[in-house]
């Protein structure tokens, strides 16, 4: 059983102005496709995330807002989404706050 939570904001979202290092590659960090959330490891095997509701809560925001990608858990608790508009490459939005393991 997992204790993992996810609290959702709202659109429009907030940008995120914070720490960001891109990962390199389509094979690291989070990213969700195809209506599931997975990761890599350093093999480049890949790992599906436990589903919970928090999990499923951010699988849906992100897949309905932009039909999925790449999405980074902080330290802090926040989750943060890159975005890949053309104009603004490195624009980054805060999706809601994570709490617990998963």
């Amino acid at each position: 059983m997992t204790s993992f939570t996810f609290v959702p904001l709202h659109h429009p979202f907030p940008r995120w102005m914070g720490p960001y290092s891109p990962s390199r590659g389509n094979k690291s960090g989070f990213r969700i496709k195809a209506g599931k959330i997975k990761t890599w490891d350093e093999n480049g095997a890949e790992w599906p995330v436990v589903e919970c509701a928090g999990i499923k809560s951010i699988v849906s925001l992100v897949t309905n807002h932009w039909k999925g990608g790449r999405v980074l858990f902080l330290p802090n608790g926040f989750v943060i989404k890159p975005l890949q508009d053309d104009d603004e490459v490195s624009k980054r939005v805060l999706i809601g706050r994570f709490s617990g393991k998963f």
